[in-house]
């Protein structure tokens, strides 16, 4: 009996672990509905250049995401003052507009202009709840969004708010693009003005004298390279500007999907430790594990472009991460490799990670040029760079990663867009590729560069700074058993689902564990257990909780209260600076979102010794 009971509660355990990866993967699905309504919105607000065609296009956004009442934007005029710019519907311009005056008259929008989230208040009838938010960048106020919601007290889920901060700051920054837009086509037709200008001055200057057009033909040549090289400073502007506004938003929608890929990978994995390997469902749940794990590739992907993120450097030699690159990517396809790679090729400081990226999007892209077949050639060589180089990088040793193929080639029209978000040509395509590689590899300190005939091919190459000398170090690895451990330990996160698994693991792995949701809760149990005698082993914290205090602070305030406590530092913006240099923040550990059990396991296990 007790046995049937066993297999009975098993069963039912298992069916609720399934019940929620559904509802989990229903979320999941709706994250990247919207994901794709958002780029869609974000390439309205790249053609467009007009401030009012911003402004339409971001409450038609905001009203797809939630029912809104009325909607209205601010304008932040010259003089600091704000006026209502547009409103929708058009007939609620004249009550938004008594709802404004009686939020300035109150204070309420002094309030809301130095905050830098949506803050809700009753309408000044009291029968609608009016929202505010602040549309700025980290330099500028560029105006303020105002909407109305039927009830009083209406409310609004942190997810959507999330999502609304996400496009008004993505606003705010296409803003401020269409207003450098605005200032650099007035110093084109300036200098447009003085090229036509000084070009007449030569022609007159040239039938005075052979010797004075001889000196009037090298300043135009001089002037013409000015131009070529003003030219190319303002293409890698704009590039900048367009990875920049993509950055901003598809940071905060990468960190979204991870904290969900978290629940569901540390359930599968958690779940899969639990049956016998033989288990026909251990099969299954294996394959859900890689599922997901192909799905956090595409918020990497997403988090190279993320604004303020950082490569988590290490040591690498890059000869394995090349082999394994062109293995995985033309494994079973009509295309063949082959490799150059010398012996004492230099190591790299880089992101591992990232670095296998870069070269799985090129080996993609030379294998799609080559439908019917062909070879791609990818070739390493060491490279000292002298001053004033062709790269324009600093002097020093490079290593130069080069891919090429026999495909068909790229017109020249397209070479100057081809690093371009979005830009592609294959019906299939994304656009992203490309332009993942030029973000990751300009993070890196490096540049990549681009050859190609039609017809005969394409040609990429990558310049990565070099440590000539260095050679990596070996990590020890932890066999399975030696993963199970003792010890107190306290979990922050925000989520209760992650807090919920990330406990059942722990507790599965012998620990004793307790759980909060923020830094300030954090604190009081950390200081609690230390003044009862029986402190923490280690405390898990996570980096950004939304209204409340994240991380970095708990962390600061813990160290004053034990500075050798143990701390682990847990993201969903996998390539926060935080997480990549954690050590520098008093971290002595750092979990990158998703995770699976075994890697949360063996981070512990790393940190804490077993006499705990």
């Amino acid at each position: 009996m007790n046995a049937a009971k066993v297999a009975i509660d098993r069963v039912t355990y298992l069916e609720e672990r399934v019940s929620y990866l559904e509802e989990a993967n229903c979320n999941y699905v709706a994250l990247l509905d919207m994901l794709t309504s958002c780029s869609d919105f974000q390439a309205d607000l790249n053609r467009d250049k007009s401030v009012e065609g911003i402004y339409r296009a971001t409450l038609a956004q905001l009203g797809r995401l939630f029912p809104f009442q009325g909607m209205g934007i601010l304008e932040n005029k010259d003089d600091n003052s704000f006026a209502l710019a547009v409103c929708e519907p058009s007939s609620c311009w004249n009550s938004l507009s008594i709802d404004i005056d009686a939020a300035i008259m109150d204070g309420t929008f002094a309030w809301a202009l130095n905050r830098n989230q949506a803050i809700s208040v009753p309408s000044a009838n009291g029968n609608h709840t009016l929202l505010f938010h602040v549309i700025a960048t980290q330099t500028s106020i560029r105006g303020m969004f105002i909407s109305r919601l039927a009830g009083k007290n209406r409310s609004i889920d942190a997810p959507t708010l999330n999502t609304l901060s996400s496009i008004l700051l993505t606003s705010a920054y296409s803003l401020e693009n269409c207003n450098l837009y605005t200032i650099l086509r007035e110093h084109s037709q300036n200098l447009e003005e003085k090229v036509q200008e000084r070009t007449n001055e030569l022609l007159t200057a040239r039938y005075m004298a052979e010797a004075a057009a001889r000196e009037l033909k090298i300043s135009n040549e001089q002037l013409c390279n000015e131009i070529a090289e003003r030219k190319r400073a303002e293409n890698e502007l704009i590039k900048a500007q367009k990875l920049e506004s993509l950055g901003v938003f598809a940071g905060g929608i990468a960190h979204d999907f991870n904290n969900i890929l978290t629940s569901i990978l540390a359930n599968l994995s958690f779940a899969r430790m639990q049956i016998p390997h033989s288990h026909m469902i251990a099969r299954r749940l294996e394959e859900c594990e890689k599922a997901t794990v192909r799905a956090s590739e595409l918020t990497q992907q997403l988090l190279t472009f993320a604004r303020g993120g950082e490569p988590v450097k290490k040591l690498i030699d890059p000869v394995p991460i090349v082999k394994e690159a062109a293995s995985f990517v033309l494994r079973g396809s009509s295309v063949r490799s082959r490799l150059d790679l010398p012996d004492g090729l230099w190591c790299v400081e880089a992101d591992g990670g990232q670095l296998s990226q870069a070269l799985h999007n090129l080996l993609i892209n030379a294998a799609q040029a080559m439908p019917d077949g062909g070879e791609v050639t990818v070739r390493g060589e060491n490279e000292t760079l002298e001053t004033d180089n062709s790269q324009r990088l600093p002097a020093g040793a490079y290593l130069k990663i080069s891919v090429e193929d026999s495909g068909c080639g790229i017109p020249e029209e397209n070479l100057s867009r081809i690093f371009d978000p979005y830009f592609t040509t294959k019906s299939q395509g994304s656009g992203l590729g490309l332009a993942s590689v030029y973000s990751i590899v300009k993070r890196h300190g490096g540049t990549v560069g681009i050859s190609s005939r039609i017809g005969e091919g394409s040609i990429f190459d990558i310049h990565l700074p070099a440590s000539p000398g260095n050679q990596p170090t070996g990590v020890a690895v932890k066999e399975a058993a030696e993963l199970r451990g003792a010890g107190r330990i306290l979990i922050m996160d925000d989520e209760d689902f992650i807090r919920e698994i990330a406990t059942e693991i722990l507790q599965y792995m012998g620990y004793e564990v307790e759980s909060c949701a923020d830094g300030r809760e954090a604190l009081e149990r950390f200081q609690k257990a230390r003044e009862l005698n029986n402190p923490f082993s280690c405390v898990i914290l996570d980096l950004t909780v939304p209204g409340g205090m994240g991380g970095k602070e708990a962390a600061a305030h813990l160290l004053k209260i034990d500075p050798d406590a143990v701390l682990i530092v847990s993201s969903g913006y996998s390539n926060d600076p935080i997480i990549a240099n954690y050590k520098n923040y008093g971290f002595n550990g750092a979990i990158r979102k998703p995770f699976d059990a075994d890697t949360l396991a063996r981070e512990l296990a790393k940190l804490i010794p077993k006499s705990n």
